[in-house]
C-alpha cells in the first residue's frame, strides 16, 4: 500500500509519519532560519558547541507538546494499520507479529500481559481454541495463519494447561496442537491477543479508508 494516497483531490498523510513530521520541522526552520544575518546564511556550516540555538517565534511549551501529541497519534494510527489483525469471525484481535525469540511458558504469559500496543494494554496469551480458530489451511509462506500475522517460528504458546508441568500450544507448519513442558523455548513464540468491543471507539480498519477533511 502506497504511504500516500489520493481522496477525491486529497493526499491522506495520516500513515506516513516521516513526511508529517518533515512538514511539521520545515515549518520551524523556514521562519527561524530567515532570523539568521546574511553572512550567516550563505557561510558553509560548520557546527560548534557554541552555536545559538535559533526558533520560530510561535514554537513555545504549548506547540511542542500539540507536536508530542500529534506524534502519538501518528504511532498510534500506525500501530492499529500494520500491527495489528482483527479477526472477522471472531472479532478478537491478534498483535500482527510474535515476540520474535524463543521463550517458554510463563514468560510467554508475562510478555503479553505487560504488551502495550495500538494504545491497549490489556493483551492476553490465547486459550488453544482461539490459535486453532485463526488456522487458514490456504496460507502460503509455510505457516498456516492469516497473511496479516507474521510468524518467525512455527509454533505458538496458548495458555491453556495440559497438566501441571505442561501446556498446550498450536504448531502453524504443521496445523496441530501439541504439548510440551512450560519450561520448553526451542522454536516455541507468544502471539497476543484481546477482544474488541465497541468500548475501544474505533472500527478496525477504518483508516485505510477516510480521507483527510
Amino acid at each position: 500500500m502506497s504511504s500516500s494516497r489520493r481522496h477525491a483531490g486529497w493526499f491522506d498523510l495520516s500513515f506516513n509519519p516521516t513526511t508529517v513530521v518533515g512538514l511539521l520541522l520545515w515549518l520551524v526552520a523556514l521562519p527561524a532560519s530567515s532570523q539568521l544575518p546574511e553572512e550567516v546564511l550563505f557561510k558553509p556550516r560548520v557546527e560548534s558547541p557554541e552555536d545559538s540555538v535559533f526558533l520560530a517565534p510561535f514554537v513555545n511549551v504549548s506547540f511542542l507538546r500539540s507536536l508530542e501529541d500529534l506524534l502519538a497519534e501518528i504511532q498510534l494510527m500506525q500501530e492499529r494499520s500494520t500491527g495489528i489483525y482483527l479477526d472477522p469471525k471472531t472479532h478478537l484481535i491478534w498483535t500482527a507479529r510474535d515476540n520474535g525469540r524463543d521463550i517458554d511458558w510463563r514468560r510467554a504469559n508475562d510478555y503479553c500481559s505487560q504488551l502495550e500496543l495500538a494504545g491497549f494494554d490489556n493483551w492476553r496469551l490465547p486459550i488453544l481454541g482461539e490459535l486453532e480458530d485463526i488456522m487458514d489451511p490456504l496460507a502460503s509462506g509455510g505457516f498456516s495463519t492469516p497473511s496479516p500475522i507474521n510468524l518467525t517460528a512455527c509454533c505458538v504458546w496458548s495458555s491453556t494447561r495440559k497438566d501441571d508441568v505442561g501446556a498446550w500450544n498450536f504448531n502453524y507448519r504443521y496445523s496441530k496442537r501439541f504439548s510440551g513442558s512450560l519450561t520448553h523455548t526451542f522454536d516455541l513464540r507468544a502471539l497476543c491477543v484481546r477482544a474488541w468491543s465497541e468500548e475501544d471507539g474505533w472500527i478496525p480498519g477504518e483508516e485505510e479508508t477516510t480521507p483527510i477533511p
